[in-house]
C-alpha cells in the first residue's frame, strides 16, 4: 500500500523525467507478483485530473471502498476533495460494505486523512475542524484492528492509528523524521520500520558552536 501523496504536486510539467523514473520503479514492483495499491492523496490531485493517471499497473483508489484479501479486510479511504458531507459519506459507505465482506477476518484501515489531535510539523496538532478530519471514534462500528495513514509527514501512533510518515523530507520542519517504509505483520500485529538508505535529509548546523569548539 502507498497511502497517498506519491507525487508532491499533480502538475508534473518539467519533472517528467523524475515521474518516468518513478513509474518505471513502481512497475518493477508490480511485476514481482504482489499487488500495488495506491490511495489518491491531496497532493496527487488537480481539479480536473490526478497525477496517478500516469501510472500503469497499480490499483488506484480514488473512492472509499472495502477490499478483501487472503487473511484480512482493507478499508480504503483516499482523500476526497470538495465533499462538504465527507464524514458521513465515507463512514456510511464503509459500514454498509463492511457488514457483508470478509466474514470474521480482521479489519485494517488504510487512509489519506487528517486525524484529530495528531502532530503536524512544528508541534502543531490537527484541529478537529480541519477538512477531511476524522477522530478514532468515527470508526467505532468498523471493528478495526489497526489503521495506517498518510497525509501527515511525522511518523506517529495515536490509539490504533499510525501515520506512517513521508517518503522524503520536504523542509527543515521534518528534520529528524526518518523517511522509509513500514512492514506490518498481520499474524502478530507488529510493525517494523525500514529507513531508506542514503536518503537526503535536512540538517541544522550551528556555526557558532563550531567556532567555539
Amino acid at each position: 500500500f502507498i497511502v497517498g501523496d506519491l507525487f508532491d504536486q499533480p502538475k508534473i510539467g518539467n519533472k517528467k523525467c523524475t515521474a518516468n523514473y518513478m513509474i518505471e520503479t513502481i512497475n518493477k514492483i508490480f511485476q514481482c507478483g504482489k499487488p500495488v495499491i495506491i490511495l489518491e492523496g491531496n497532493h496527487d490531485q488537480a481539479p480536473d485530473y490526478s497525477a496517478l493517471q500516469l501510472l500503469k499497473g497499480p490499483i488506484i483508489c480514488n473512492q472509499p471502498l472495502v477490499m478483501e484479501f487472503t487473511d484480512y479486510v482493507g478499508l480504503i479511504v483516499p482523500w476526497m476533495r470538495n465533499d462538504s458531507d465527507y464524514k458521513n459519506s465515507v463512514i456510511e459507505h464503509l459500514e454498509s460494505f463492511n457488514e457483508v465482506v470478509g466474514g470474521n477476518k480482521p479489519r485494517y484501515l488504510f487512509g489519506h486523512i487528517n486525524l484529530a489531535g495528531a502532530n503536524m510539523s512544528g508541534n502543531i496538532t490537527v484541529n478537529p475542524q480541519s477538512y477531511f478530519c476524522f477522530e478514532e471514534a468515527d470508526f467505532k462500528n468498523l471493528d478495526i484492528t489497526a489503521g495506517f495513514l498518510g497525509h501527515l509527514h511525522e511518523r506517529q501512533t495515536k490509539g490504533r492509528f499510525t501515520d506512517i510518515g513521508a517518503m522524503a523530507q520536504l523542509n527543515f520542519g521534518e528534520e529528524g523524521n526518518p523517511p522509509g517504509v513500514m512492514i506490518y505483520n498481520t499474524s502478530t500485529n507488529e510493525a517494523q520500520y525500514f529507513a531508506w538508505p542514503e536518503t537526503p535529509g535536512y540538517v541544522t548546523i550551528d556555526e557558532f558552536d563550531s567556532v567555539e569548539k
